[in-house]
């Protein structure tokens, strides 16, 4: 009986090792596959309002921008704003050191950075933390807003 007990007992315990194991597995794949589902909507919504990006930064007569996240969305904006002829100070990413692009330096926010008019955030998650802890690097005298915000702006 006290063996049987035993045996029930280390059971239970592993199948309720494994359903929390199971459960945070579930919703990091879950989180990451909402982030790629927004990237793909990102991307869609630039392929159709590409003139936007450029629109927006002429319109509200940004001369300089830097560009946080530097990764998929940020190395093709860097090339199309290039293209465009606005000018790219440079770029932000915590991975700075793993990345290359080849028309800007990438750097580390605890890097020393020169001011620019306006930084657009690629990034599709956190933007509120990152857009907070650039203000408090930069001051409120800089621009920030999402790459997301200006490609859904009417």
């Amino acid at each position: 009986m006290y063996k049987r007990l035993t045996v029930f007992i280390f059971v239970a315990i592993g199948f309720i090792l494994g359903m929390k194991y199971s459960n945070k597995e579930i919703i990091k794949i879950s989180n990451i596959s909402s982030k790629h589902w927004r990237l793909y909507e990102i991307a869609i919504q630039w392929i159709k309002r590409q003139e936007n990006i450029e629109g927006y930064i002429v319109r509200n007569g940004y001369k300089s921008v830097c560009i946080y996240g530097m990764s998929h969305l940020g190395d093709c904006l860097t090339g199309t704003l290039r293209k465009a002829g606005i000018e790219v100070l440079y770029g932000i990413d915590k991975n700075a050191d793993k990345l290359y692009n080849q028309y800007v330096e990438i750097y580390n926010m605890d890097d020393n950075l020169p001011m620019a008019d306006l930084i657009i955030v690629t990034t599709i998650v956190h933007f509120g933390e990152i857009k907070t802890e650039l203000e408090k690097k930069f001051g409120k005298e800089i621009n920030i807003v999402s790459l997301e915000e200006i490609l859904t702006e009417a």
